[in-house]
């Protein structure tokens, strides 16, 4: 076919999906199925991409971090990056994370990409010990080890303890700020760039019984007596009660360092207080330098959203809502079509606010 056959094609102007092949049966799950390990890809793949930045930067190898991935098949490598690498590259795969995969297979997945984040905090530690000149222990925040797990809120590095330091890597090509978050035990935290000798502002915010309760859901009852469950609670615990915040200024391609230490004053509470002695409820704001976002601190909601270069404003509303499964439901379906809850944003004349800049 060549541009001589002169064929019209037809142009389409709908969206293809979500796509029905038959009745009750919409092909659109899979943008929200298996959050979890669309997580797990997102997070290594970032990992992945600094680590492999520290080790051509440093030359640490293999047999330096001497901590093999066990892969029985297929060979993925020499590189202690490469077992990793390996599964994210499965895992993204178009029947991998989209979710369309058995659950045993996506259980696979992840357990291959968290073996492989073994070896890679093996070699990041050695790679930042080596740029650093530490000669004490580094160690991680994720969910690979006990007690390190920071989607649980969680670390054993930074819970219990009252002074310790953050390294952050930056592995974009431009100066970077991130928001870091640390499981801490107490509200009162002061953070200090190593770099600038300058304090930085942070927050500690309480940890809600929820999460707490997470850690728990992982032990087998199953057998035990009320005495060993006490235990088996008390050791997988989290001893954190705050998860502090704050701002991190980071470098092209290498790393900043924050000191992190408790102190006596809770800043925030501070300010809570004197906020309460005027007895008035003052709602305060947050920008990004585009937007600013004000708070309603008595509701504990958005109230409205300005466009900072246009000066367009509009209110904001947030509603819950939810949908009920399809009538009739089709004999294998074991789910709504939809998401059980549903989070409705009523925005008015949200094309002026956006559209304006």
């Amino acid at each position: 076919m060549s541009k001589r056959d002169d064929i019209t094609w037809e142009v389409r102007s709908d969206d293809v999906f979500p796509l029905a092949n038959e009745a009750h049966a919409y092909w659109s799950g899979y943008f929200t199925s298996r959050p979890s390990l669309k997580r797990q890809v997102r997070f290594a793949s970032n990992f992945l991409n600094a680590a492999r930045q520290m080790e051509v930067i440093t030359g640490i190898t293999a047999a330096e971090v001497d901590t093999p991935t066990t892969r029985p098949s297929p060979p993925v490598g020499t590189s202690w990056t490469d077992s990793m690498e390996g599964a994210i590259g499965v895992a993204t795969h178009h029947d991998g994370m989209s979710g369309t995969e058995r659950q045993d297979v996506s259980n696979d997945y992840s357990q291959r990409i968290s073996e492989g984040h073994f070896e890679v905090e093996a070699g990041v530690a050695l790679a930042l010990k080596k740029l650093t000149g530490i000669k004490g222990e580094i160690g991680h925040c994720n969910c690979n080890a006990a007690g390190n797990c920071l989607n649980m809120s969680m670390c054993a590095y930074t819970t219990g303890v009252d002074e310790f330091t953050v390294i952050a890597w930056n592995p974009l090509g431009q100066n970077s700020t991130s928001w870091l978050r640390v499981p801490v035990t107490g509200a009162a935290w002061s953070v200090t760039d190593l770099a600038t000798d300058t304090a930085v502002p942070s927050q500690a915010i309480a940890i809600d019984n929820r999460t707490h309760q997470l850690p728990l859901l992982y032990i087998n009852k199953f057998g035990k007596t009320a005495q060993e469950i006490v235990e088996e609670e008390t050791a997988l615990g989290n001893k954190a009660s705050h998860v502090l915040t704050f701002e991190a200024p980071l470098p092209p391609v290498g790393y900043s360092t924050f000191s992190v230490k408790k102190t006596s004053v809770d800043a925030s509470v501070v300010a809570v207080a004197a906020d309460a002695t005027s007895g008035v409820a003052t709602p305060s704001t947050v920008s990004n330098g585009v937007y600013v976002v004000t708070l309603d601190h008595v509701k504990g909601s958005i109230t409205s959203v300005k466009n900072i270069a246009s000066g367009a404003e509009t209110a904001l509303n947030l509603t819950w809502g939810w949908c009920e499964y399809s009538t009739p439901p089709r004999a294998s379906q074991s789910i709504p079509h939809c998401s059980v809850v549903v989070l409705l944003i009523s925005i008015l004349h949200i094309a002026s606010l956006c559209g304006q800049t």
